[in-house]
């Protein structure tokens, strides 16, 4: 009981904290669009505004996981990437003077933050239907073999137009630039496919019933 008490009283604090970020960011936005100047410094609080509603969306996909009480782990993994995306790439922006240096750390956390994201929403569709389940799990390994390519990608050649030798995949060998760009275009009709097809499948499903 003490462990349900506390799992709703992180979820209703996170929720608090989420619901606070979109109405201050909604209010600097609105008070720019109708007073700034968009000089550097309103550009800077823009980005901001941008910044917190994405994470906030991410973030609130991995919440919504967590107060069903599945998969906690992946749950609070998301709304833990999706803070420390906020704080690494509000960083960057109101860095002075401006720097590049964490560009691939910001790059790092959208692709993790999204990926998470995602994979809850997914999880959230969970049936006891054998075929959404599979399909489900095809998405979800979809989603984390681009996750990791993007990766790769970001942290040795986001910086590097040396292509000609191809990309190092962790180690292991050099691939053709062009097959590596291919790869991640498959992985990614996957799963545009597998999200899709997830709420078909459950509506085909639920009829038969």
């Amino acid at each position: 009981m003490d462990l349900n008490l506390e799992n709703m009283s992180f979820k209703k604090i996170f929720l608090i904290i989420l619901l606070a970020a979109f109405v201050v960011g909604a209010l600097i936005a609105v008070s720019i669009f109708l007073f700034g100047s968009f000089g550097q410094t309103e550009m800077k609080l823009l980005l901001t505004t941008i910044i917190i509603g994405g994470y906030s969306l991410t973030g609130l996909c991995s919440s919504v996981l967590y107060g069903r009480k599945k998969y906690v782990s992946v749950a609070i993994a998301g709304m833990i990437v999706a803070a420390l995306g906020f704080l690494v790439t509000t960083t960057v922006v109101w860095r002075i003077p401006p720097s590049i240096d964490l560009m691939q750390e910001v790059l790092l956390f959208i692709v993790l933050s999204g990926s998470l994201a995602h994979i809850s929403m997914l999880l959230l569709a969970k049936s006891e239907n054998k075929l959404v389940n599979k399909v489900i799990s095809l998405t979800i390994i979809s989603i984390t073999l681009l996750a990791i390519l993007l990766v790769n990608l970001i942290y040795q050649s986001v910086f590097n137009t040396a292509y000609t030798e191809g990309i190092t995949l962790f180690g292991i060998g050099k691939i053709d630039i062009l097959f590596y760009l291919r790869l991640i275009g498959v992985l990614a009709v996957t799963n545009v496919l597998g999200t899709i097809a997830t709420p078909i499948l459950l509506k085909i499903a639920s009829m038969k019933k």
